[in-house]
């Protein structure tokens, strides 16, 4: 059996598109394993260039030690007044790859116990 974490480092986006009523956008990402699910803190006053420079850890069990499942990775708008609009996503099967999705840059390894 497989078991483990897997860390991802969640860097930065660049040239994020869309905005609120406002003009403005305050992204975050939701970072998700399997049935994990991980949420970064909103990055407020940062424009369309926000870094987060966030670790998040998911647990690991496979049955098969060479089985991987995919990361998804979505962007998020926050809104105070309406719903948090959708700005992008991404995905990745591949530990150590770095994803360029709207040019949003995330990072992740595998880490063995």
């Amino acid at each position: 059996m497989g078991r483990g974490v897997l860390e991802v480092h969640l860097v930065d986006a660049k040239g994020l598109s869309g905005s609120d009523f406002l003009g403005k956008i305050d992204p975050y990402v939701i970072v998700q394993y399997r049935s994990q699910e991980r949420k970064s803190s909103t990055a407020r006053d940062q424009g369309r260039n926000p870094a987060w420079n966030e670790v998040f850890r998911f647990q690991i069990n496979s049955s098969a030690a060479n089985v991987q499942h995919k990361l998804f990775f979505r962007i998020m708008d926050h809104d105070n007044f309406s719903s948090d609009d959708f700005l992008g996503e991404a995905s990745s099967k591949k530990m150590g790859e770095r994803l360029e999705a709207g040019r949003t840059a995330i990072a992740s390894r595998r880490t063995c116990m």
